[in-house]
């Protein structure tokens, strides 16, 4: 910097390395300082940094470093890399995010940008391209690590690097010290070649598998990694005592490579429970006795093959109203119109005991006994309808068309065995028309 005459030594301002080598902020204007103000405003709030500024080298807005308000853990440093801002006004995701549409029926932060697939150039006729916030915890992230440095021990165990391979929302920061002599395999996964029997591809099948729901899955991803670092953990405490104790460093570091693997099966184990669980829009019960359950118990049914107890598929959440709304689905095809508004030309009245001479489905008049039968047949279906919405004796888990014209239905409230029977008489003229008569 001297040589190139961008920094005087007898000027007595210390040498700016950021405004001095740096080329400034690209893609956007708080590319990367949205971050340093995400971690500040985590860790330090006391300081009530600005969120904006004008430019990243002149504004010189935060501080090359502060001390927190409160003493930190790990667990509070890797919480921190898995940030989308939420919470702030400049969340990607949830209650305080304005732009929950971008995130899709299931509000995931992770926005991918259009690329050279869709530029944006001259939107605005200004050449604005567009932007998303760049967050903390990005789904591109190769991997993220957390030194700990802990001088009270040995250099051997007392070194510590907390790894997480992949994106942090979605990685297990797995522990490895400083005296290990060699990693396991599973460390060594990469974007350019699937491998799974690496860390890296187990949290990238997770990271990309829960943006098909992610608000309903990420609960049980905080829980599984709350639960791997906390045995990581204690797995760290126990190797501080036994190396202390004067126990072989070697045998006793294996036990992080150990962790480690237990981690990228379990991993796999959890991914495939959550494959099961959310498959195809529903929401699967799980065992309770079983971790990372894959299967339902077997429904019970009546014998006329209705559910008699509550389904193992507990919920069909669907998408929120207000994303329906946005995306056109009330503009989608319209309900069947309704045979009433067109003068029962498509049916018969449920409740008349005489039918026009017009048939089912047509102006013409039905005489012949195959014409009749399918008469017959529609006004049952129509009857059986119209009496299970009266009087609700369809059970809620009953299938099929019968059950979903019962939009009342309670579960707790029905007899279970009643026998319902629906008694058609035989078709017979009447001045051109037909009679029939039903019960239950």
């Amino acid at each position: 910097a001297t040589e190139l005459g961008w920094f005087d030594p007898d000027d007595d301002k210390l040498l700016d390395f950021t405004a001095t080598y740096s080329d400034g902020e690209y893609s956007h204007q708080f590319y990367s300082g949205r971050r340093s103000w995400g971690v500040y405003s985590m860790f330090a709030p006391s300081l009530q940094l600005e969120a904006d500024y004008v430019e990243w080298r002149i504004s010189k807005p935060y501080p090359f470093a502060a001390k927190p308000d409160k003493k930190l853990s790990v667990t509070d440093v890797a919480n921190a890399m898995r940030s989308y801002y939420e919470g702030t006004d400049f969340s990607q995701a949830g209650e305080t995010s304005g732009i929950n549409l971008a995130g899709g029926p299931f509000r995931t932060p992770d926005h991918v940008a259009g690329g050279n697939s869709t530029p944006f150039e001259n939107l605005n006729g200004d050449g604005d391209t567009g932007n998303w916030e760049r967050t903390i915890g990005l789904y591109r992230t190769s991997d993220s690590y957390i030194t700990q440095s802990r001088g009270w021990l040995e250099d051997a165990h007392g070194g510590i690097i907390w790894f997480g391979p992949y994106a942090a929302p979605y990685s297990v920061f797995v522990p490895f010290a400083a005296g290990m002599k060699s990693l396991p395999h599973a460390t060594l996964g990469n974007h350019m070649r699937l491998d799974k029997k690496t860390l890296f591809w187990a949290f990238r099948y997770l990271g990309n598998y829960v943006q098909n729901k992610y608000e309903a899955m990420m609960g049980e991803v905080t829980a599984f990694q709350q639960h791997a670092m906390q045995r990581s953990l204690e797995l760290q405490a126990s190797i501080d005592s036994l190396m202390n104790g004067g126990e072989s460093s070697d045998s006793v570091l294996e036990l992080y490579s150990a962790n480690a693997n237990k981690v990228l099966e379990e991993t796999w184990e959890f991914s495939d429970h959550l494959m099961f669980k959310f498959a195809d829009g529903q929401v699967h019960a799980t065992p309770t006795d079983v971790q990372y359950g894959t299967s339902t118990p077997p429904r019970k049914y009546s014998v006329k093959g209705v559910t008699t107890k509550e389904a193992p598929i507990v919920d069909q959440p669907g998408y929120r109203t207000e994303w329906l709304e946005k995306v056109g689905f009330l503009d989608g095809p319209p309900p069947p119109p309704n045979c009433e508004d067109l003068d029962w030309q498509c049916g018969h009245a449920p409740s008349s005991s005489s039918v026009s001479n017009s048939g089912l489905r047509s102006e013409s008049t039905k005489d012949d006994a195959s014409n009749n039968a399918s008469t017959q047949a529609w006004i049952v279906y129509i009857q059986g309808k119209e009496r299970a919405l009266r009087s609700n004796t369809v059970t809620c888990d009953a299938v099929g068309d019968v059950a979903a014209a019962v939009k009342k239905c309670s579960p707790r409230s029905m007899q279970k065995n009643v026998q319902h029977v629906l008694s058609v008489s035989p078709v017979q003229p009447n001045g051109g028309g037909q009679k029939e008569t039903g019960r239950v």
